[in-house]
């Protein structure tokens, strides 16, 4: 191609190149390879056709992607907050914080009582838990979907 990679090519020159690029690909393995591209070049300058952009096959991202914030160095002296009100979340909640415990002597431990207190309703919660995470000072979520 020329210089310029971000060049509009018609609907009958992305044709002729891609022709000209697999045409090339098969003079390669039979022999020696011939000036194509130079040649489909010139005729496309000639080609007075409407012009069309052309998009990536796979796509063009438009979300664009969030960092995650900083791994906790350690849970001691950090308050962890569980949230879940799915199927006997409250129960492997106090299991994990039995463990939690024993290894972690100083954190705080918020349980799903406090966080399922703001609703059942997801766009609620979502909407809701910003400010009650801010309110109980949370370093840490656990959330949970039980078993």
């Amino acid at each position: 191609m020329e210089e310029n990679e971000n060049k509009q090519l018609t609907r009958r020159e992305m044709l002729k190149v891609s022709g000209a690029i697999a045409a090339g690909s098969v003079l390669a393995a039979v022999g020696p390879a011939a000036n194509v591209t130079a040649e489909v070049s010139q005729q496309t300058q000639a080609a007075a056709e409407p012009v069309s952009e052309v998009y990536p096959p796979y796509g063009v991202p438009s979300i664009k992607p969030l960092v995650p914030p900083k791994r906790l160095d350690t849970l001691d002296g950090k308050t962890i907050c569980g949230v879940g009100n799915t199927f006997h979340f409250e129960e492997t909640w106090a299991v994990m914080v039995d463990i939690l415990k024993k290894k972690y002597p100083t954190a705080k431990f918020i349980g799903p009582d406090v966080f399922n207190k703001i609703g059942t309703d997801t766009d609620t919660v979502l909407a809701a838990l910003p400010d009650a995470a801010k309110k109980n000072k949370c370093d840490a979520f656990i959330v949970g979907n039980g078993c």
